[in-house]
Parts: C-alpha cells; structure tokens; sequence
C-alpha cells in the first residue's frame, strides 16, 4: 500500500502547480456511496431540507462544484487538495473490502485507514460550515471584548494609529464600532477556502485517536441493511461509562464511533487497544445505529431500500426544513 502525504492540505513547492482538474468533487466517495446502491446501481437519499425522496445515481451524489479547489495568489484554480483527497480514497477502497472480508490489516493498512476514517470526518460540507461558524463567533466575541466598551476600543485605535488621527477622531470612531458591536450589528464572514484548509489538518489529529481503538465490524442480518448520510462518521455515548454530562467528541472517553462500511456492514470503533474482530449484528440494534446516523445527517440521508430510508429518516424525526444543531458553539 502506497503512503499518503502527511498533510492532506499541503502544496508542495517542488511540484509544478495542478492547473487541472475535476469540477464536481465529491464529499462522499463514489465507490463508498456503490456500497449503499441497489440492484439498479442507484442510491435512495431523503433531503431534509424538503423532505422529498428519489433514487439517484452515485455519481450524482453528494458532489459539490470546486468544493476542494484553492485559488492560489495569483489566481489560479489549484486542485492539489482534490488530488490529495483521492489518494486518501484509495486507501479506503482497498481497505473495506479487507475489513468486509474479515481479513487482518497490516499496521500500516490500519493507520492509513484510520485516516481515511478522519478524513470522512471532518471534509465534509457540515464540517467546512461548523468551521465557518465556529471562527466568525470567535472574531465576533473577540471584536465584543475589544470594542464594546468605547473606553477600551479607544485606547486600541490609539496604539494602532497612533499619532495619524486626532482624540476627537478616535473617540467618535470607537463610539461608533461600540454602538456597532454592542447592537448586534457586527456579523462576521469566513471565507470558504480558509474554512477548507483549517478543517482538513484536523484529520491528522483524529487519525492517531482511530487507529488506537478496538474495531469491531458488525455484519447486518439477512433482509437488513444500514444508511449512511452526508456526515457518516459519528460518535455516541457507549451506554456504560459514566461520564460528565456536556459535549462530546471523538476521543472523549466512553463513547463509540460509528462509521458504515457499506449497506451490510458498520464499523464500531471503542477502547484503546487497537484489536480488530468480526461480529453479527443484533436485529433490534439495527434500526437504533440507523436511527443514530440518520438523526445527525446534514441534509442527506442515503440507502439501498427506499422504503427502509423514509421510515428511518421519519423515525429520526428529520421533519422538512429542520436543521441539525452546531458542532461547536463559543459561548
């Protein structure tokens, strides 16, 4: 198995820029999103945001225009990050099958797995806007701190501009942003790309966290199938471990992580002690998990059976026009 490069949003300067590439790039990979087809190679996928159902193909789904393509200073499209993207894929492509099959993984197979796994965690579109959102409440807060109080926005404006405007000027400058800041008048924008390239170096955070759990595959009984969604890997508490009542993420103690490896398959990853084993799913904890992943998709929640992913999305309660909650949240 080839390595990846350590940094899935690095630009090697050595390397001639990637003028080239793909405009519709998937969030999903197309042959993670044929694990979840029927027999007429289609996919079921509920929309949250209008509550209607269809069958579509793979290559239609979960696809963004550039969502990965940089625009470098001199205002070229760079698609090194895309290219990157399907590197990481390919690892994923050749580990499932190995996992379906029940086969042992080399160290190196699991820890390039493991980033996979993190890598499906945090490109998504519901994680570029938790991002987004998370870093203006944070130049918002910061902006509060600075500028609410006339007094102390004042003062900064002097030690920034020093001696180029006069107090009058200052004054009625920092009255002006505290009236701004103090109103709720100030409303903070991240761009896009910046949200991209702080999102995607926290994959090499998540990996070493993955790849030190216990992984169970789980196979579904016969006539039973999972979904998966636009936000497929998701961490929920075990059940047993008691734990301080507040957010939770994916290395907080006594939780499980989620992530479905295919319509008849579900990886469970808890403990620290990096076991791989082979198991069968209880019938009546299928439509629980289901039920969980359905429950934190963004907008899509996607399976074989048409039937089975309306009952599931209706069952989550993802009503038309709801949304999920923020990932984070600064207070």
């Amino acid at each position: 198995m080839e390595s990846v490069q350590d940094n899935p949003t690095e630009v090697s300067t050595a390397s001639p820029p990637l003028l080239k590439g793909p405009k519709r790039q998937h969030y999903l990979p197309r042959f993670y999103l044929r694990g979840f087809a029927g027999a007429d190679e289609c996919v079921a996928v509920y929309d949250r945001q209008n509550g209607a159902l269809r069958r579509q193909k793979p290559e239609s789904t979960a696809v963004v225009g550039h969502f990965y393509t940089m625009v470098d200073p001199d205002g070229r499209q760079r698609f090194e990050l895309e290219r990157a993207l399907s590197e990481i894929e390919s690892v994923g492509a050749e580990v499932i099958p190995r996992l379906i099959a029940g086969e042992p993984l080399q160290d190196e197979q699991r820890q390039s797995f493991a980033l996979f796994i993190a890598v499906m965690a945090v490109r998504t579109p519901w994680m570029i806007e938790n991002v987004k959102r998370m870093e203006a409440q944070l130049v918002e807060h910061l902006t509060l701190m600075m500028f609410g109080d006339a007094e102390r926005g004042a003062q900064a404006l002097r030690d920034f501009k020093g001696q180029d405007a006069s107090e009058a000027e200052i004054r009625a400058e920092a009255e002006g942003i505290a009236a701004l800041v103090t109103g709720g008048g100030l409303r903070a924008s991240i761009d896009h790309q910046h949200a991209v390239t702080q999102a995607m170096p926290q994959a090499l955070s998540l990996a070493p966290i993955f790849a030190q759990r216990d992984w169970s595959v789980l196979k579904t009984p016969a006539r039973h199938s999972l979904v998966t969604t636009d936000a497929p890997v998701i961490v929920v508490p075990d059940g047993h471990t008691p734990r301080h009542l507040g957010p939770i993420g994916f290395g907080s103690p006594g939780t499980r992580t989620f992530f479905p490896l295919d319509a008849s398959h579900l990886l469970v990853m808890d403990g620290n002690d990096a076991r791989l084993g082979h198991g069968l799913f209880r019938s009546e904890v299928i439509r629980y998990v289901n039920r969980q992943l359905a429950a934190r998709c963004v907008r899509y929640v996607i399976g074989r059976d048409d039937p089975m992913v309306s009952s599931i999305s209706r069952a989550s309660g993802l009503i038309a026009g709801s949304t999920p909650e923020p990932a984070f949240v600064i207070h």
